[in-house]
């Protein structure tokens, strides 16, 4: 889950888009079929 060629500083914030994006995902009432946006 992220990319071990970016420094530890861009490589956490990939990591936490990626968390970020998932958590936002888990908490959106789904109502009919809906694509998020990948980060990665």
């Amino acid at each position: 889950m992220g990319d071990r060629d970016l420094d530890p500083k861009a490589e956490k914030a990939l990591r936490r888009a990626i968390v970020e994006g998932a958590l936002e995902a888990l908490q959106t009432e789904i109502k009919e079929q809906k694509l998020f946006p990948q980060h990665v």
